[in-house]
């Protein structure tokens, strides 16, 4: 079971560096296992307690390395998940019979997807595929955009009012 841990995580470990290029994944992998086949002459109980706090601590690192990119990207993030919803909500005007969706909607949804910070057709086709299942599983629209897509304290209308 050791050798098939090891070799699954060698495996993994070099795919993520060579990404598709199979060659490059090969160079990896048998580099890898040359490196463990070394490293595993120093016992595997004193590899295991000197690992285990290494990992620990890079594990604190990344934790601290997100929070602080949280922190500071928590406008970014707030202002993307308020234009999503916006999106939504555009969209939902198209499948409501009390709704009419315009050719200024349609205009709208365009520029808010081009506005968002991810790939803007993955992003429209992601929140179409939404709000079709939303649509298939909910009678009232706008109930459910009031309960779900609260547009309160949005980033969206503070632009606009300035």
């Amino acid at each position: 079971m050791i050798f098939n841990t090891a070799f699954s995580l060698y495996y993994a470990t070099a795919r993520r560096f060579a990404g598709d290029d199979v060659r490059k994944m090969h160079r990896y992998i048998i580099g890898i296992v040359i490196l463990g086949y070394i490293c595993s002459f120093g016992g595997f109980t004193k590899l295991v307690s000197w690992m285990y706090p290494l990992l620990g601590y890079m594990g604190f690192l990344v934790l601290a390395v997100l929070s602080i990119a949280w922190i500071q990207e928590r406008d970014n993030i707030i202002r993307e998940k308020f234009l999503r919803r916006k999106m939504i909500r555009l969209l939902f005007r198209k499948y409501d019979d009390d709704y009419e969706f315009t050719r200024q909607n349609k205009q709208t949804f365009q520029k808010l997807g081009e506005m968002s910070a991810a790939d803007t057709e993955g992003l429209k086709k992601d929140i179409k595929a939404y709000v079709e299942d939303v649509v298939e599983n909910h009678d009232d629209l706008q109930a459910y955009a009031k309960k779900n897509l609260s547009m309160e304290c949005s980033p969206l209308k503070k632009e606009k009012k300035e």
